[in-house]
């Protein structure tokens, strides 16, 4: 009975590695296919407009033409810094303006999703 154990015993000193590297994979599999459970049963993959073959679909979004971004590109100035904190500012307004603890925080007007959806 000692003689198999430190067999073993032996052969795990041996492999570890190998029995690390196999241990890791098999996790990663199994922690990615309860990631797709997820991602397919509470809805979320039918909100995806990334997926291939809904090309059409995501043509017909409307984009909010309201708030014109800060620029990804170009000089880093005062001017620039400027018109940062003025996108900013109006934008952290309107999440404020926001009762967080009112009756109607999951409105869709709260929300922003008043508007008409895209399929129309």
């Amino acid at each position: 009975m000692d003689e198999e154990i430190s067999k073993f015993s032996r052969y795990m000193n041996r492999h570890q590695f190998v029995l690390f590297i196999s241990g890791v994979i098999v996790l990663t599999v199994l922690l990615v296919a309860i990631a797709l459970t997820l991602y397919v049963s509470s809805g979320t993959a039918q909100l995806d407009l990334s997926r291939p073959g809904l090309e059409k679909i995501r043509t017909q979004v409307r984009s909010d033409e309201s708030f014109k971004g800060f620029s990804s590109s170009g000089s880093l100035d005062d001017a620039s810094l400027k018109q940062f904190e003025t996108l900013y500012d109006q934008r952290l307004k309107e999440v404020e303006s926001v009762d967080a603890f009112g009756n109607d925080v999951l409105s869709p007007k709260s929300l922003q999703i008043d508007q008409q959806p895209a399929t129309e």
